[in-house]
């Protein structure tokens, strides 16, 4: 395996680790990563970082439809809420950004407790990765 692919069997170990934690936020990424791990839990296929990626920043915009997402401009302010507006902005590396035409938003975080409780609807409407359905590329 190469510095471009991820296992997705690894990850899924990685993210449920990542979700006994007890922090109050987490970055958008880890939980992006943890509702795309709990949708395709028994996915075990080797992908490009790249498809991984994608899929992460999908998993962010079904995030988004289901909870606030936060940002941390300014230490001394807090975490400030986001309006995201998919018609206008999307999601990028690997949940890492919402960038529109007017801005790129970064360091981007959701609340634990807001996760937990949208993930048994992400489980039961899922999430389109076709990729994570194949044993192996």
């Amino acid at each position: 395996m190469s510095g471009d692919e991820i296992c997705l069997e690894v990850e899924s170990q990685r993210t449920t680790a990542l979700l006994q934690r007890v922090d109050a936020y987490f970055p958008l990424p880890a939980a992006a990563a943890i509702a795309f791990h709990q949708v395709h839990r028994y996915a075990t296929a080797i992908v490009s970082r790249r498809d991984y990626d994608e899929a992460l920043s999908i998993a962010a915009a079904a995030l988004s439809r289901l909870i606030s997402i936060y940002t941390l401009r300014d230490p001394r302010e807090g975490r400030v809420a986001v309006a995201v507006d998919l018609t206008k902005a999307r999601f990028a590396l690997g949940a890492t950004q919402l960038r529109s035409s007017e801005e790129t938003i970064g360091e981007l975080w959701v609340s634990r407790g807001e996760m937990v409780s949208a993930m048994p609807l992400i489980k039961r409407t899922g999430l389109p990765f076709s990729f994570a359905e194949t044993k192996d590329l």
